[in-house]
């Protein structure tokens, strides 16, 4: 199979994973340029993590045969700390401090966008080494494993955000990460393979029900940006949507000018759907 080939199917489950896990989760979707950057950010984070593991593990256990001791010791103690922070820092050095990242969900948002570009990374170095066969495996059980392990950090960055002044939480958080990274790892060189796919169904489930967390406390969970126009016969504002303008009583006839952002009063295109200033979505008055 051909080089082309074989980096499609690489890259093809997480991107389809990025879609299946984002859809429609915020009140207030982020960019996307913001979370495509985070997910190239994932995928460049498995270098550093690459070359620490090297130095610190360079004879890591990735054989079933390999002792107990010597799995759990890099496991436990190398590979789940330095990938799991590896991904953190993608995330905390560059989305985290984007004024789009304003509410809960964005912390469980960005860490799948970050989880997903390192398996993605790690994908493209598997199918080079053994062939696209091998993402049959890692697509649906180790890319969605990224995510789950993820969640911990990205949901304690979400809690962080409810109480700022609450930092041991991320530690926790990460702490929580390395140690369930840890096991997924531990349990496929050691042969209890099973034990590693029931975590990713389970964890898969639990990162669906922290994303509907995300949702119902969301402080914009309640409020909608109904953006307004200027009524053609008085010129008074009337909400998107509207029937009728509320001041002269002239029948709409929908968007026919400029639309004026109802969060921060910057003038927009009239086919804009995301204000071109505070990125916020417009929604018509229902």
């Amino acid at each position: 199979m051909s080089v082309p080939a074989i980096l499609i199917s690489a890259l093809a489950p997480g991107i389809f994973w990025l879609w299946f896990f984002l859809r429609g989760r915020s009140y207030r979707p982020n960019p996307r340029r913001l979370v495509a950057g985070t997910f190239f950010l994932g995928m460049v984070s498995v270098i550093p993590a690459g070359l620490i593991e090297f130095v610190l593990a360079p004879d890591v256990p990735d054989d079933i045969g390999a002792s107990v001791g010597a799995a759990a010791g890099v496991m436990f103690l190398v590979v789940g700390p330095v990938e799991e922070l590896s991904k953190f820092f993608a995330v905390r050095l560059w989305a985290a401090k984007s004024l789009h990242f304003d509410e809960p969900l964005d912390g469980l948002v960005f860490a799948a966008a970050a989880s997903l570009g390192f398996a993605t990374a790690e994908n493209v170095f598997y199918a080079l080494q053994y062939g696209p066969e091998v993402m049959v495996v890692r697509g649906p059980l180790s890319t969605v494993a990224h995510v789950v392990f993820g969640s911990f950090w990205g949901v304690a960055l979400a809690r962080a955000h409810l109480a700022p002044k609450r930092r041991d939480i991320i530690i926790t958080g990460l702490l929580f990460a390395a140690g369930a990274h840890g096991v997924f790892n531990f349990a496929i060189v050691t042969g209890y393979w099973w034990v590693s796919v029931l975590l990713v169904v389970f964890g898969a489930f639990r990162v669906s029900r922290l994303f509907v967390w995300g949702r119902q406390v969301s402080p914009f969970r309640l409020r909608r940006n109904v953006p307004v126009l200027a009524c053609p016969r008085c010129d008074n504002p009337y909400r998107l949507g509207a029937k009728f303008c509320g001041s002269c009583g002239v029948i709409t006839q929908g968007t026919t000018g400029e639309i004026t952002c109802s969060r921060c009063a910057v003038v927009n295109r009239p086919v804009a759907s995301y204000c071109s200033s505070c990125g916020d979505r417009f929604v018509p008055l229902r």
